[in-house]
């Protein structure tokens, strides 16, 4: 059960092993034994948490099948989805900075080792093969050509990228899970949005499952949008 006063602790304190309690709870002990050998910054920061956690409990009840992650950064996505058991046959992360790959399969080893149920690849997601789920990846001997064609896509940081381009390259069919923020005073977010609605602008969706925000520590907000193209 989830102490009350852990989470205030954590959210208006910053209380590092508050977090980490909290983090066991919501399924993401193996975020805190990874923290002991990388350093995950503001990938486990307060809002970062409550956001994936806030994803999770909105798809929870979904089959969600092949996830592709775009953007996935160090996959502590994935492992919160992993092991709070959501409905997944496997999540492949992307992320175009080579340094994240290592660090997200540290994150999710467990689930690499079980026969690629997650692996991680550097990869430009704007030039990701959405249509035939062909993509190439590092193995310890090499490289392998893989084939997974994704029934959802997730990408948390559309403030980062221009989404509206992305989103163009995704079929139609493909669930997307999408959110961004109002944190303009970031230089790295290009393309911060004040409103849901404003994201579903970006996002095009004809069957929308969820739309909605956030308030978040620090006065800022999380948008997500959930549906199909």
């Amino acid at each position: 059960m989830l102490n009350n006063d852990d989470l205030g602790k954590a959210v208006l304190n910053d209380d590092t092993n508050a977090l980490y309690r909290i983090l066991k709870l919501q399924g993401a002990s193996n975020i805190i034994s990874i923290t002991k050998k990388h350093d995950l910054k503001d990938a486990i920061s307060r809002g970062q948490i409550l956001s994936k956690k806030w994803l999770i409990d909105h798809v929870y009840h979904l089959d969600l099948g092949t996830v592709w992650l775009c953007a996935g950064w160090y996959a502590t996505l994935a492992t919160m989805m992993f092991e709070a058991k959501c409905k997944v046959s496997g999540i492949f992360s992307f992320d175009i900075d080579n340094t994240c790959a290592e660090i997200a399969e540290s994150c999710n080893n467990p689930w690499v080792v079980n026969d690629w149920q997650f692996k991680a690849t550097t990869a430009d997601i704007y030039n990701l093969d959405y249509n035939t789920g062909k993509f190439t990846t590092k193995k310890p001997d090499g490289e392998e050509t893989i084939r997974r064609k994704p029934d959802t896509v997730i990408n948390t940081s559309c403030e980062h990228i221009d989404p509206i381009y992305w989103a163009k390259r995704i079929p139609e069919g493909v669930r997307i899970i999408a959110q961004s923020n109002n944190m303009k005073h970031i230089k790295e977010h290009q393309h911060c949005v004040d409103t849901v609605e404003e994201l579903l602008q970006q996002i095009k969706l004809t069957n929308i499952e969820f739309a909605g925000s956030l308030p978040l520590p620090g006065g800022y907000k999380r948008f997500m949008v959930i549906g199909h193209k």
